[in-house]
């Protein structure tokens, strides 16, 4: 399903008073895909920002499918006035798994402060995930979920600074690693 090609933010303070930011976002015309909701069924997506979606299929009188969709641009609120929005790079754009997340730090003017590709050695979107630090002050953490041998989860680090400057405080590390070591001290 195809969406208009403009990302719409409003920001609505506690006062009742609304703005509303028009980000120049560089998204590049070729991955207009993410103006697009997936089915995320169909592509094995896992993600936390599906939309699930009740259609009538009047073909077959059923009036209850259930769609569970991504779209691949996601907004996360950052500290005071930075928001991160994230979206997906990728030259086949019929193949999730070859795309790469991306993310670009904006201000509440619209105004683009920094911006990065997730990059894990290999694109991996359809597997990872961005958990938003309690105090905004600290950044985010993205999970990475990749199939090794084993099933291996990576996390790293990232923080934002006062001029809106998207940094990691961490190199990709092993989820697995890291809970065996501190396990180790309790038992």
């Amino acid at each position: 399903m195809s969406l208009e090609q403009k990302l719409r933010i409003r920001l609505i303070f506690l006062n009742g008073t609304v703005k509303e930011i028009d980000p120049k976002l560089k998204l590049d015309p070729i991955n207009s895909i993410n103006y697009c909701l997936l089915n995320s069924d169909k592509y094995k997506i896992n993600k936390l920002n599906n939309i699930v979606i009740y259609l009538n299929d009047t073909k077959n009188n059923n009036l209850s499918i259930l769609h569970n969709l991504v779209n691949p641009i996601t907004i996360y609120p950052l500290q005071k006035p930075f928001i991160l929005v994230t979206y997906v790079k990728t030259n086949d754009s019929s193949d999730p798994t070859s795309y790469v997340e991306c993310g670009e730090v904006i201000d509440w003017d619209g105004i683009s402060r920094s911006n990065r590709c997730f990059d894990f050695g290999y694109p991996i979107w359809i597997n990872s995930t961005i958990q938003l630090n309690t105090n905004s002050k600290f950044g985010f953490i993205r999970f990475v979920q990749v199939f090794e041998e084993d099933l291996v989860w990576y996390y790293v680090q990232y923080s934002i600074d006062d001029n809106g400057n998207l940094t990691n405080l961490t190199e990709y590390t092993d989820l697995t690693q890291s809970c065996k070591i501190i396990l180790r001290g309790f038992l």
